[in-house]
């Protein structure tokens, strides 16, 4: 497992150094976003690359497994950038009263800068919802698009 977890954080940090490489990639507005599986890979890639400006965590939790070097509690504190996490109260697969909110309660983000959004769903709240507070987080972090401005170059 931590040979696993070694080789996806280095995958990703690969690809962020990529992102760094493109003019038209706005590096001081970078967001990582995981779902499902995802937000437990970005609670290792947040925790050791100051490039992210915050996280968006979508029906993921912990599971605080292996060896003390991939064990996510060992990870969880050390992720410090704004975070909002989105659960279905009734998930299958993260369940709330551990997986979800110790994951939550672990995050070394200062309790005002993060945020746990709960659904009357299981494992994936409805899309319209997520989509909405998405939005709403990145507007308030980034500010709003333009997209007169901001995409005129793409039309």
């Amino acid at each position: 497992y931590t040979e696993f977890i070694t080789h996806i954080v280095k995958d990703y940090r690969r690809t962020v150094d990529y992102l760094e490489t493109r003019e038209d990639i706005d590096m001081e507005r970078l967001c990582f976003y995981g779902m499902s599986y995802g937000p437990l890979m970005g609670q290792y890639l947040t925790a050791v690359d100051d490039r992210f400006d915050t996280n968006i965590y979508y029906a993921g939790g912990m599971t605080a497994i292996g060896r003390p070097e991939s064990n996510q509690a060992h990870f969880l504190p050390r992720v410090t950038i704004p975070t909002l996490m989105i659960n279905g109260k009734y998930d299958a697969n993260f369940r709330m009263d551990y997986e979800v909110k110790y994951m939550y309660e672990l995050l070394g983000t200062a309790k005002e800068e993060k945020k746990l959004l709960l659904f009357e769903s299981d494992h994936l709240a409805p899309r319209a919802d997520v989509v909405r507070e998405i939005q709403i987080w990145l507007d308030s972090h980034f500010g709003l698009v333009n997209y007169q401005t901001e995409f005129a170059s793409t039309n």
